[in-house]
């Protein structure tokens, strides 16, 4: 079983303030997504964010991240070299290990009407999600820039945003949202002051000029470092890879006398670019990635049952940890996980327009759960190593020990309970297609806070601080009773059968 997955590489229009832009990253990371790259530059005013997800991590963190930016950017006090129209410019989503490019673009038109709708910053699709043929090409909807577009889309339908508007945000301008493939980004930098010369070169090697197949090209001047640069997208890297392109920079600055001063790479490339490239360099024979050994082993994160192996074996070995803890708090992201997937089939589908909104709030408290959850899973294990340090200590660290050690079993039975709320919501509003899995979602998240319940009962046994201790066992009956009393409701309204559909099973 392989789960899809996609990146996100949103260009932010901020290259100077690093608290601003890891504000951004910090909010794309804490929407699930896994950031690979961050990285800014001053003279373009801007800043580039690599980051892979499944499905709803990608959309969330997309979301996250055009909100940050919208709060965080003021365009009409923007200053840099580069073509832009949004706080958040661009928000690419990028098929990539077991997806297909139709799942990049339903997560496009998605991010489109949730970030027209809910944050007032209209929208643009682009490249393989683009609405219109005029505007598969970036270039086409977004070189005007923020202040011209802003005027034309009041003016004309053919510059009015495809979701949202027709009035830019006054501050945040609009978001380009696309579907693309992986692209390398490539830049060659030439020593040299004279501006002519890269916007001259990468005229000459644009693909839509006559130039080299897949390049898409643009002259910039870095005042920061005193000499200018031609930047490329590299869109189909098969056909011109970085080794082509460099080539063919060097050999149009060296017909102007134009030494090459340095080159970079923005954001992350598929290793068939870098075996290209070294090829190339060393004029070996024959070289491409399958004589990279990492070609050739399967990707750690491929299967998503295997992914699971080392826990499991962790968890049935001698060691005592992870033990029943870490266990119930795994099991307790798993209901959420149920949760977030009734959800996450029943958003952006007409004929639930009516409780969207609700499931929307659902499913953020679900993936913030989720995420919680997996987090206590470490808190749980370290809890217990401290326990099993104080084993010969005195009474006083011993009891703190204990007392510490509940916390964390306690905090997944509070998370659990905030799990049955809003899996109570996702079997009763959701799509009836997958109710099983709904009501899989309660049962799970119902157990692994009963089972966490026996934790802290277990660690405050032997407490001596009964002030510190009975307050802690209270909470824990409390949630218990809540537990049984939600699960109760979601059983009682349907029961155990599945006559609505068979779900994922």
């Amino acid at each position: 079983m392989r789960i899809p997955l996609y990146a996100i590489v949103p260009n932010v229009s901020e290259g100077r303030d690093p608290a601003v832009v890891e504000a951004i990253v910090s909010a794309v990371r804490a929407a699930g997504a896994r950031v690979l790259r961050a990285e800014m530059d001053g003279d373009h005013g801007r800043a580039v964010i690599t980051a892979v997800g499944a499905e709803s991590q990608v959309l969330e963190a997309a979301f996250a991240c055009v909100r940050a930016a919208r709060d965080h950017v003021d365009l009409t006090r923007h200053r840099g070299q580069h073509p832009r129209v949004g706080a958040c410019d661009v928000m690419p989503f990028v098929p990539l290990a077991g997806a297909a490019m139709e799942g990049a673009v339903a997560l496009a038109h998605a991010l489109g009407e949730r970030v027209a709708g809910e944050l007032g910053v209209p929208v643009y699709y682009y490249e393989h999600a683009a609405r219109r043929p005029e505007r598969r090409n970036l270039a086409d909807v977004r070189n005007v820039g923020f202040e011209a577009l802003a005027r034309l889309a009041l003016q004309s339908a053919d510059h009015a945003p495809d979701a949202g508007g027709p009035a830019l945000h006054p501050s945040a301008g609009a978001v380009c949202v696309g579907a693309r493939d992986v692209l390398v980004a490539f830049n060659v930098n030439l020593d040299t002051a004279d501006l002519a010369v890269a916007k001259a070169i990468a005229r000459d090697l644009r693909a839509r000029d006559g130039g080299l197949p897949g390049v898409k090209a643009l002259g910039f001047a870095l005042p920061s470092r005193g000499i200018v640069q031609v930047s490329m997208n590299l869109c189909d890297w098969r056909a011109t890879g970085p080794a082509r392109a460099f080539a063919a920079v060097q050999e149009q600055a060296l017909a102007r006398g134009v030494r090459i001063h340095s080159t970079e790479f923005i954001g992350v490339l598929p290793l068939e670019t870098a075996a290209e490239a070294l090829g190339d360099a060393l004029l070996t024979e024959s070289f491409g990635a399958d004589r990279i050994i990492e070609h050739h082993l399967p990707p750690p994160e491929a299967d998503a049952v295997a992914a699971l192996d080392p826990f499991i074996d962790a968890l049935a070995s001698r060691s005592p940890v992870p033990g029943g803890g870490a266990a119930a708090a795994l099991v307790g992201a798993l209901a959420a996980a149920l949760g977030s997937m009734t959800c996450n089939l029943t958003v952006g589908r007409k004929k639930f327009a009516a409780v969207e909104e609700t499931l929307r709030a659902s499913l953020a408290r679900l993936e913030a759960a989720r995420r919680e959850l997996l987090a206590l899973i470490r808190e749980d294990i370290a809890a217990y190593d401290r326990i099993r340090d104080t084993r010969k200590a005195a009474a006083a660290p011993r009891d703190a020990a204990l007392i510490a050690g509940a916390r964390p079993p306690l905090r997944v039975m509070e998370v659990c309970a905030e799990v049955l709320e809003q899996g109570r919501l996702a079997l009763t509003l959701g799509n009836p297609n997958v109710r099983s899995d709904a009501l899989i979602c309660q049962r799970l998240a119902a157990v692994a806070l009963l089972s966490a319940r026996d934790n802290v009962e277990v660690n405050l046994r032997d407490a001596k601080d009964r002030a510190a201790a009975d307050p802690l066992l209270a909470r824990a009956r409390q949630l218990s009773s809540r537990a049984a009393a939600l699960l109760a409701e979601s059983l009682g309204g349907g029961g155990d059968g599945d006559a609505d559909g068979g779900g994922n099973g």
